[in-house]
């Protein structure tokens, strides 16, 4: 099937040129530019300054800190190898549930670089732009990332190649999470026994393998997304222009009408502003159980594929929206997305299998690092797919939970184990992470466009059953 158009570009775009009349008023947004996009502030009185910032020292700072990360890496990786070899002789349950978490945390810690290196490339492509060295995007770069994803010729624009990148990169964080599950099934199941057995020694070591091959594919897609979004910026300021027209979110309404209203689109910002006024802090632990407060709803994202059950090689297109279900039932659900997803399609061609659904909320989550509450995240996540004759609309294989009773009023405190994407977001401003500009940055969610749902570690969390 040809391609379409992405309809996310915008906290909540969809579709537009339709054969019905669009009931929207246009809002005016001001257009920074490249020039105060790119523009650096001064960390101690929040003025903008381009002089402030010394690239070759912010360079010289990232390198220092992954040596460091690195060094950490490399320490934890002998210990990892050390009790590898032991417990294949002792088969010891204790020190195989030790090595599942070193595991975990060395993943973390190579999540942590990578997000460093990331930024470092970003840098180095700033400073080539500062020098006049950096003559822009050209389509056989493009083209190289293109060949990087499945069906490129499904993609036309540096925006639909990263936002392609990014759903690679949460769906591929999925099939980590499942492979997880299986672990921690294993090891719940061997919980009476001193000693495992040889097959489940094996098992275990063969899925951390294979997931360890995944958490390198992430962060991959993410360096891709990350250089791909920099030289994409540096390249075309026009390409940051804000159109008041197209750019709706619609909903299928009960009487059969597309209504469609203005969702904010929020704006990429060097992650130096970031990290000096939204430092980066720790991520919180997977696995681990918190407690979230002043719980908010922020945005849902739909991703629609042409395959039976949501699959990265078959995203056909996504869209965003603010608007959240009045209960949790499994019917409600389906009546909002899965019928607007499919309406969606026949609209433009798209043959709609199933669709994948992350519900978006703000909160705030108490941090030893600072000894208070910061701003935080928390998602919960839903597949849509045919079973039969019938559709079914359930939380994800990976996470298993369920959205609250009362999905627009979520209660204030809420308690659940998580699971956590580590050093994800991106920096942004604008969108639903307020004004413009360095000191409004954020590291956030940026789905179709928009900047919501922000964290100071940059990463994701999924409510977990």
């Amino acid at each position: 099937m040809k391609w379409k158009p992405l309809f996310a570009v915008l906290l909540g775009l969809l579709v537009v040129w339709t054969t019905f009349k669009l009931d929207a008023t246009d809002i005016v947004y001001s257009k920074p530019s490249i020039q105060t996009l790119l523009t650096f502030q001064n960390r101690y009185n929040g003025t903008s300054t381009c002089t402030n910032f010394d690239p070759d020292i912010a360079l010289y700072e990232i390198n220092m800190t992954v040596q460091k990360i690195t060094l950490d890496i490399n320490q934890k990786e002998n210990l990892l190898r050390r009790l590898s070899k032991e417990v294949r002789t002792t088969r010891d349950f204790q020190l195989l549930k030790e090595i599942v978490e070193l595991h975990r945390e060395i993943e973390v810690l190579k999540s942590k670089r990578a997000f460093y290196q990331r930024k470092g490339q970003s840098i180095r492509l700033y400073k080539q732009y500062l020098n006049g060295e950096y003559m822009g995007l050209t389509s056989e770069e493009l083209k190289g990332y293109k060949d990087k994803i499945p069906n490129p010729e499904d993609v036309k624009t540096p925006k639909d190649v990263v936002t392609k990148l990014s759903i690679m990169g949460e769906m591929t964080f999925d099939k980590i999470v499942l492979i997880d599950n299986e672990i921690n099934e294993i090891l719940e199941n061997t919980t009476n026994s001193k000693n495992a057995t040889e097959e489940v020694v094996n098992r275990i070591f063969l899925l951390i393998n294979n997931q360890s091959i995944l958490w390198n594919q992430l962060r991959e897609y993410a360096a891709l997304r990350d250089d791909l979004q920099t030289k994409s910026l540096l390249s075309n300021s026009n390409s940051l222009a804000i159109s008041g027209a197209g750019n709706h979110n619609c909903q299928l309404k009960s009487n059969g009408k597309i209504n469609c209203r203005e969702i904010q689109r929020g704006y990429y910002e060097d992650f130096e502003c970031c990290l000096s006024f939204y430092r980066i802090l720790s991520p919180l632990k997977s696995y681990q159980t918190y407690t979230f407060v002043g719980l908010t709803p922020v945005a849902v994202w739909v991703g629609m594929y042409s395959s039976e059950f949501p699959n990265v090689d078959y995203h056909i297109g996504d869209w965003c929206t603010y608007t959240f279900p009045p209960d949790n039932r499994e019917s409600t659900i389906r009546d909002i997305y899965w019928e607007t997803a499919r309406e969606i399609g026949r609209n433009w061609g798209l043959n709609v299998k199933s669709i994948q659904i992350k519900f978006f909320y703000s909160a705030r989550v108490y941090r030893q690092e600072t000894r208070k509450y910061e701003e935080t995240n928390l998602i919960f996540q839903y597949d849509c797919y045919f079973s039969g004759e019938s559709v079914r609309c359930l939380p994800s294989p990976a996470y298993r939970k369920s959205l609250f009773a009362d999905p627009q009023s979520p209660p204030y405190r809420y308690t659940t184990k998580i699971v956590t994407n580590p050093y994800w977001l991106v920096c942004k401003s604008g969108g639903n992470c307020n004004g413009y500009g360095c000191q409004y940055a954020k590291w956030a969610n940026a789905h179709c466009g928009g900047c919501f749902a922000p964290d100071k570690s940059a990463s994701q969390y999924f409510a977990k059953s």
